[in-house]
Order: structure tokens, then sequence, then C-alpha cells
């Protein structure tokens, strides 16, 4: 079995989800709450000072834009809505052509993201993935969403982590893996893969390219 895993946000889509998201919902769900969206803003300015992790931010702009909870038939209708809305506008052209080629190879296609996993599931879905790796949230007691999530922020180190994690869990033992990427948080695991790809690279991803042997990818 040869493996391709790929994260999402600005890999397969030409724009992050989880801010989107969070407008998306709180549109639909109370509208009310955008009058909050100052908070998020300043929230997301203190994370790039270093002030907040991303873990606790990710929580706080859930339960701000969204709530403590989602009730389960409301979180299911929020991620098919939201799905469709990122495959019509949200996705790279060259990711959905390695994607296909993955596919027509034989490799097993597996996402691996930051984004919740409740509604990167549904997204993963609709692109054809046979597994998705994402931040999880807990349920609720009603069986809906919470706003805190289990372990660890799928990302950085963590990210590689959960993949080892989920090949222990699956069984798999995969010949090869390949590993697609837009960020250099996700060095761990390209350098883990036996092939990296750098989708859509800044100077500072090219030059970690060149020096470390990941090939470089044009998804536009």
């Amino acid at each position: 079995m040869h493996l391709a895993i790929y994260d999402m946000d600005r890999t397969i889509t030409i724009r992050g989800t989880f801010t989107p998201f969070l407008l998306f919902a709180a549109r639909r769900r109370a509208p009310w709450r955008l009058v909050a969206l100052p908070l998020w803003l300043l929230a997301m300015a203190c994370h790039k000072a270093g002030l907040i992790a991303r873990k606790p931010l990710k929580q706080y702009g859930i339960r701000l834009l969204v709530g403590r909870t989602i009730p389960a038939g409301t979180a299911h209708d929020l991620a098919a809505r939201y799905a469709a809305h990122v495959m019509a506008r949200n996705v790279q052209p060259g990711a959905l052509a390695a994607i296909t080629q993955d596919r027509v190879k034989g490799r097993m296609l597996v996402m691996a993201t930051a984004a919740p996993d409740f509604y990167a599931r549904t997204i993963g879905a609709a692109l054809g993935f046979d597994a998705v790796i994402a931040t999880r949230h807990a349920a609720a007691a009603d069986g809906g969403v919470s706003h805190r999530i289990v372990g660890e922020n799928c990302y950085g180190a963590h990210k590689l982590v959960m993949i080892r994690d989920w090949l222990a869990a699956t069984g798999h033992a995969p010949h090869t893996v390949r590993f697609y990427s837009d960020d250099l948080s996700d060095a761990p695991t390209l350098d883990w893969a036996d092939v990296a790809f750098v989708v859509n690279p800044d100077a500072r991803l090219s030059q970690a390219a060149a020096l470390r042997g990941w090939q470089t990818l044009v998804f536009r």
C-alpha cells in the first residue's frame, strides 16, 4: 500500500478555512454573534504577537462566533453546507489534479489538517479522501460538538504524531508515503515522508525545500 497525505488549508484550498468557517457559521446560526468579530480579530493579533497559542485561540473563536456547543444536527448541516461552499469557491485546480493522479496511481488518500474534524471530514469526503486526520473536538452531552479540543491541535510536530498514531491504530504499513504541504510548520512530516512536496512556496519555504530535498509544486 502506498500513501498520499495532503495538508488542507492553502495546500488543497486557496485560502485558509477556519476564520471563514466561523463567519459562515455565525451568519447562518446566530448573526448577532458577528458583533464580536473585533474581539476575534484582536485575538488573532495576540496570537501573531505570541500571546495566545493556537489551541486556545481556536477554542475561543468557536465559542465566540459559533457557541460553546453546536447541536449534532446543526453541526452536520453546517459541515455539509460549508463543504459545498469550499468545493465551489476555495479549491486549487492543481490540488484536484494531484489528488486525481494519486487516486489513479492507486495510492490511499489521507488528509492531515489542523482544521476542526467536524467539517474537515466532510470536505475530505467531498474530495474523495479515504481518511481524514484532523483536530478533534469533544462531543457535547447532547451528542453535538463542543468548542473544546481533545488532545492537541493537529499542527506542526503534533501532526506527525497524530499521523503515526493513526497508522498504528489502523494497522497500515505503507511502502511509501508522499506528503504535500504549503507551510514550513509541517517540516517534521515533510522530513518523515519518503517523498515531500511543498506547494506554492514562499521564499522561506523554497529555501528550506532546496536545503532539505523537498520537491516544489504550483497548485494555483
